[in-house]
């Protein structure tokens, strides 16, 4: 799983590709999309249009 950041209009966008798999690879997302709103952003994109596949734990 490759995550990307950028910004479009002031609102954070995270662009999601690859495999997810779950367990500590996903942390990763949970992990930047928490210190986004920690650093005040009240919306946040997630775009998962190329994600390949998902694990059931990586939904979790």
């Amino acid at each position: 799983m490759k995550i990307k950041q950028k910004e479009t209009g002031g609102i954070p966008v995270l662009e999601v590709s690859g495999e997810m798999y779950g367990g500590p690879e996903n942390m990763k997302l949970l992990d930047l999309a928490t210190e986004l709103a920690e650093a005040g952003h009240k919306k946040l994109v997630i775009n998962f249009s190329k994600v390949k596949w998902v694990a059931s734990t990586g939904l979790g």
